[in-house]
């Protein structure tokens, strides 16, 4: 410093009297509580250590910031990935399911159809089987119709025969 300068921060100081009575009373206050050194280098290492102990938290909260910033990227990154497939298999699956839904409805429809058709063959079935009924009744009628016919032609036969041997001995 040079003397000028000097000489003005002295002006400086004497002219604020009350600001140093300020700090001259805080000195003496120190002075008279009697701190010793070594407790005042033990209360200066003890707020250093704490300092230390701070920053050192602080550090791996900023280290665990940033790789959780990068892993945050990479899982956003994922997240859009996996975003991404879920759409590709949803919109895959609709048209899966809009296929099966139609295939569905054709199968109803031929099931329906084959249920018409089966109800169709059962009432033929049945109408076969009253035929059948009525054939064999038709063919029972005639099978009696006709042995009571050969029964009519032995006896008509057999009394002619006895008409001519009545008649022959005649």
């Amino acid at each position: 410093m040079s003397n000028s300068a000097s000489i003005a921060a002295a002006k400086k100081r004497r002219s604020q009297p009350a600001n140093n009575k300020n700090l001259q009373q805080n000195n003496n206050n120190l002075i008279q509580e009697k701190i010793t050194p070594l407790e005042l280098l033990k209360t200066h290492d003890f707020k250093v250590f704490t300092l230390e102990k701070e920053q050192s938290i602080i550090k791996k909260e900023l280290e665990l910031l940033q790789q959780n910033g990068s892993q945050n990227t990479n899982l956003d990154n994922s997240l859009e990935n996996s975003i991404h497939n879920n759409d590709t298999e949803i919109k895959s699956l609709k048209t899966i399911t809009t296929k099966l839904t139609k295939d569905l409805t054709e199968a109803n429809s031929l099931i329906q159809t084959l249920h018409a058709t089966v109800l169709s063959h059962a009432n033929i079935t049945n109408d076969f089987k009253e035929l059948k009924s009525e054939f064999k009744k038709l063919i029972e009628n005639k099978t009696i119709e006709d042995r009571e016919d050969q029964e009519d032609q032995k006896n008509s036969t057999i009394n002619q025969d006895d008409n001519d041997e009545v008649d022959a001995e005649a």
